[in-house]
């Protein structure tokens, strides 16, 4: 290519390291790209809720697994390119250290959305009663649990938070006990009573 472009020199790196770099980037989004494509075919099948939380945590493993993909390629990338890949660690390092520190909240919700998931104390559907509220369950999301009040009121709980209630399920209990008054005449018959 470069006898028939008449490149040498340094034109000839430039041009070589910069369709490196075009290549390694349209690589990585590709990788990106295949894993949100395996999540949505994984959650097309027919036993899963698209808006589930079982579909959420696809979604995301797939998300995770592209995302440690596209590091391996692009570190990998850095060192065909001549970058050094201690560099390349050491920067990920302080930044895997920064993003640790700001994302402490989010992984907190996100383990407590696993202990939902796991465990399942309650499913869609069901009428569950917490600490602070009591309903049904209209959504599990990775976040959050939405949850239609009596009041008709929605509440949205953080995970986190379901995650260390107590909940008391009234929508697995396996029968109901009322306690009615039955008003009666002083004079009708014990027959009829």
């Amino acid at each position: 290519m470069a006898d028939q472009l008449k490149l040498r020199g340094d034109l000839l790196n430039i041009v070589t390291i910069t369709l490196n770099r075009i290549f390694l980037r349209t690589v990585i989004v590709v990788v990106l790209g295949i894993s949100n494509r395996i999540a949505a075919m994984i959650i097309a099948r027919p036993n899963i809720h698209p808006k589930g939380l079982a579909a959420q945590f696809i979604r995301v493993t797939c998300r995770l697994l592209g995302l440690v993909a596209a590091a391996v390629l692009f570190l990998e990338g850095g060192r065909q390119l001549g970058i050094p890949i201690t560099t390349l660690l050491a920067g990920a390092g302080v930044g895997g250290l920064a993003f640790a520190m700001a994302a402490q909240d989010t992984l907190k919700t996100l383990f407590g959305s696993m202990t939902i998931f796991f465990d399942k104390p309650y499913r869609v559907g069901e009428r569950i009663v917490t600490k602070d509220y009591g309903g049904v369950v209209e959504e599990i999301g990775l976040r959050s649990t939405r949850i239609r009040l009596l009041t008709g009121h929605q509440a949205t709980i953080p995970n986190e938070d379901m995650a260390r209630s107590d909940i008391e399920n009234i929508g697995r209990r396996h029968y109901i006990r009322r306690c009615t008054n039955v008003a009666l005449e002083h004079n009708t018959p014990p027959e009829k009573v």
